[in-house]
């Protein structure tokens, strides 16, 4: 059903997924909906997943989701990211986002 949210791209999805973010069962699947939505309403729960989740597939799909929504206002939080993160994957992932998001026109 998550899955199917994102496909939809219906932003009327994303306070109902973020309500339930805080669930680690289906967190990666969440995270990776709130991306194809692109709605940069999600942009601070994503960061906040980024920043602190406990596993590495839902941060580095929090930093893909990023890039998705668009807004280049993240950027300086996925550097901050870069510089305290330890898992090579998410440092890869937040700094693919962070260039993604620079290259993109204003």
């Amino acid at each position: 059903i998550i899955v199917s949210l994102g496909k939809l791209l219906d932003r009327r999805a994303v306070p109902i997924l973020l309500k339930h973010l805080p669930e680690v069962q289906n967190r990666r699947e969440m995270v990776d909906a709130l991306g194809e939505i692109g709605d940069p309403a999600a942009d601070d729960a994503l960061c906040e997943r980024l920043r602190s989740d406990e596993y590495v597939t839902v941060r580095v799909g929090a930093a893909k989701a990023l890039a998705k929504i668009g807004d280049r206002q993240v950027v300086p939080r996925l550097l901050e990211a870069v510089r305290h993160e330890k898992e090579p994957k998410v440092i890869a992932a937040a700094r693919e986002a962070a260039e993604t998001l620079k290259a993109r026109a204003p």
